[in-house]
Order: C-alpha cells, then sequence, then structure tokens
C-alpha cells in the first residue's frame, strides 16, 4: 500500500495532494503541462523535499515531515524511468543496467550478473550486453531504462512520460512489454503521462492534477460519467457545459441556464441520476455540470423539427475525421467527422460526432452557422 500526502511550496507553484494506492497496482497521473505530475515523482523518489507531508509504502516510513525524518534517495526501494532515458553513453548496455546496484553497494559480482540477466530478459534485449547506447534504437534504449529500474527489484516503480518519445510502432510494442512486467511482477506503479490512452491501458486508478491540485480521482467510468474540468471532458471525448438550475420537474428533468453565457433564454434541459442511489437533490439556483456525449447530437442546416427539446445554432470552427477509412468500392471516404460549434463565446464548443456523408450531403465548413438538436433524455446533470 502507498500512502502520499505532500505539500510542497516551489516560488509561485504550490503543490498540495494526497492519495494512496494498492500493492501492486498502476496510479496514472494526467495534467495538463506545469500541473505538477513530474514534481509528484520526484517528491517520491526523494529528488525533492515536501514542506510538509509523508510517504509510507508497504508499512514503511520514507517520510515523516511532522518527525523530521527522512530516508535518502539511495536506500528508497524506487525503480525510476525517466523520459530521456538517462543512458550513459560511454557505458555498455549490461553497464547500465548494473549502475544502480553497484551504487548501492554490498552486493555480490555473480548476483549483478543475474539481476542484470533477468532485467534484460524480461525486456527483450538478451544478447545486447555489449552494445551501447549509440548503437540501439530509440526503443531498445527505453527498454534498457526499463531494466535498469528493474534490476533493483523495487517496491515502488516511477514512470515519467517514459513512452512519449517513441513511434507509434515502437510505443505499441513497450506498452505491451510493460503490461506484462507490471502484471507478472505485480508491482506497485505510479506513471505520468500527457496521453489518456495511458490510463486507459495502465491505470488501475487515474489522478488528474491541475495547477498543483487534485481536480479528480477514480476510474475511467468515474471520469466519463462526472468530468469535472473541460481539459477532462475533452480528453474522454464529451461535452461540458456548466450551468445553474432554473427549475425542476416530474421525471427528474432539470431545466439549466447556462450562467456564463450573454445570450438570454440559453438553457439546456437535461436528466438527472436516480437521486434514491445517489442520495443527491438538485435545487433551483445550484451551480451544475452538464454532459452530452458527441455521438448525441444531430445537426441540422436549419431549425429541425423534432421531438429533442435541446436545440442550439452557432457557427462550426472545426471540422476533423476521427475514424474513417477509404472506400475502394464507393471510391469515398467513410466513418465519423468531428464538428465543433460556437454556440456562444462564454462556453466552450459543442462537438458532434456525425458520419463523413452526413457532413458531405451538408456541405459543412468552417465559419458556417448551423443548429445542433439533441435529447433531454441523452443530456446528464450533475453537482
Amino acid at each position: 500500500m502507498l500512502v502520499a500526502q505532500i505539500d510542497l511550496l516551489l516560488g509561485s507553484f504550490h503543490l498540495d495532494m494526497r492519495f494512496s494506492s494498492e500493492s501492486g497496482k498502476t496510479t496514472v497521473l494526467l495534467g495538463e503541462s506545469g500541473s505538477g505530475k513530474s514534481t509528484v515523482l520526484r517528491l517520491l523518489a526523494g529528488l525533492l523535499k515536501p514542506d510538509k507531508g509523508h510517504f509510507v509504502l508497504d508499512d514503511e516510513t520514507y517520510v515523516d515531515t511532522a518527525q523530521h525524518f527522512e530516508i535518502p534517495p539511495q536506500e528508497r526501494p524506487i525503480g525510476y524511468v525517466f523520459q530521456e532515458y538517462v543512458l550513459f553513453p560511454h557505458l555498455s548496455v549490461f553497464d547500465n543496467v548494473a549502475f544502480g546496484l553497484r551504487m548501492q553497494g554490498g552486493i555480490s559480482r555473480q548476483e549483478i550478473l543475474q539481476r542484470v540477466g533477468e532485467a534484460l530478459e524480461q525486456v527483450h534485449l538478451v544478447g545486447y550486453d555489449d552494445r551501447r547506447p549509440r548503437q540501439l534504437s530509440g526503443g531498445q534504449q527505453q527498454r534498457v531504462a526499463i531494466a535498469r529500474a528493474l534490476a533493483l527489484k523495487p517496491q515502488l516503480l516511477l514512470l515519467d512520460e517514459s513512452l512519449s518519445a517513441l513511434d507509434i510502432q515502437t510505443r505499441r510494442e513497450v506498452e505491451q512489454e510493460l503490461r506484462q512486467i507490471l502484471s507478472s511482477l505485480q508491482l506497485t506503479t505510479v506513471m505520468v503521462s500527457h496521453q489518456y490512452i495511458d490510463a486507459l491501458l495502465f491505470g488501475h486508478q487515474i489522478i488528474v492534477l491541475d495547477n498543483g491540485k487534485v481536480i479528480q480521482q477514480g476510474s475511467h467510468l468515474d471520469l466519463l460519467l462526472h468530468p469535472q474540468s473541460p481539459y477532462i471532458a475533452e480528453m474522454v471525448g464529451v461535452n461540458l457545459l456548466k450551468g445553474q438550475v432554473v427549475s425542476t420537474g416530474a421525471s427528474l428533468f432539470h431545466t439549466i441556464s447556462l450562467s456564463k453565457s450573454e445570450r438570454k433564454g440559453l438553457e439546456v434541459i437535461a436528466i438527472s441520476e436516480d437521486d434514491t442511489q445517489h442520495q443527491t437533490k438538485l435545487t433551483p439556483q445550484q451551480e451544475v455540470s452538464v454532459v452530452v456525449d458527441p455521438r448525441s447530437i444531430t445537426l441540422h442546416q436549419s431549425i429541425p423539427e423534432s421531438s429533442a427539446r435541446n436545440v442550439f445554432r452557432g457557427e462550426i470552427i472545426q471540422i476533423v475525421p476521427i475514424s474513417t477509412t477509404y472506400s475502394e468500392t464507393e471510391k469515398m471516404m467513410e466513418g465519423l467527422m468531428r464538428v465543433s460549434m460556437l454556440i456562444d463565446p462564454s462556453l466552450h464548443p459543442l462537438t458532434a460526432d456525425i458520419t463523413v456523408s452526413s457532413s458531405t450531403q451538408m456541405d459543412l465548413s468552417e465559419g458556417k452557422e448551423i443548429y445542433a438538436s439533441f435529447k433531454a433524455t441523452e443530456t446528464r446533470v450533475y453537482l
């Protein structure tokens, strides 16, 4: 079990967070640049000292500022894989992997041989012992960095955007290998990434940071159903609107005013979750969030005549393909296009996923005004 409470002031940046992770599980830290993700890893590794806080791993305390207690970095059972690999160019693969073991001291030559060999086997680099980093591909260099961390037999593995520099094919291969390693070793891991796919592939728990604070923590489903910020909503692929409850009706339907808007009457009707299950009750004047899936939105060239209770007019600001293929039989593109439209300058763009054929038929282009409609039953509101 990993338990960490961190409070650190670096100039004007303030990191203040608490989190825990079950043994053998992977926690993925997400957030925009400068949110504090890598700083968390440096604090866990002992490369930075917190102003206040504690760090406990498998019932062993490594930091407790209240007791003025701290175990130095070199004595912590932690493996650290950096984004830049940080391999010594003048050392062989074997010596790079063995470097940490030799720095620890007290480990016999035979044990070093055994542990380096096991680590290289785990990352599929058997036979590369004598090569220098310059003789390796980017993916192979990354495997060496991972092997160096694994050779230490750590209780905690820290991965700082360790896959970000790899090309698509190599990244896929290393991802698969790394997932197998973490699963087989049951190794507690904290991973930093900008890529949400890493959270889906590795994360038993996802933590999203913003300016040094945790803004959401949970599973993929938690983030998908209840995104707490526009960044999270865009990351998981849904529309998030913020507003204020105007009125509540029967069957859990609510009218929400998009409060930041200056356009009179800009409202959305949404359905709340089962109040008895979640023990929440929306009332007028409450600040709420509204989520709608882009696939639930239909676009129209004129005011639609439909049963959809939510209709907005806006200007297209972006059209991008998100899952398209080329049909040899039809001699045309097929799949989905994501259309982003601005329904009000004070709101984030509303996105809709429509077929390529629909986009072509409506002759959609940036700058064109269109209408978007979606049903209240497919629009969720929550606190």
